[in-house]
């Protein structure tokens, strides 16, 4: 589970899982919006979290 969240939920999608879903989706169509819903700078003290949100909006916008 991703550590820089408030509120960690077991049993959700692994990251590459998330990025493979975002990729694919980007892939058929232009998203025209993404939200991040919650990122604790605090808790991502290995800076996992952030990263992980770059790969994601990276994703998202085809790059």
């Amino acid at each position: 589970m991703p550590q820089g969240v408030g509120t960690p939920v077991p049993g959700g999608l692994r990251a590459q899982e998330l990025v493979a879903a975002v990729t694919g989706i980007a892939g058929r169509t232009d998203p025209i919006a993404i939200k991040i819903a919650e990122i604790n700078p605090l808790r991502d003290r290995d800076g996992k979290t952030t990263a992980l949100i770059a790969e994601i909006l990276a994703a998202a916008l085809g790059d």
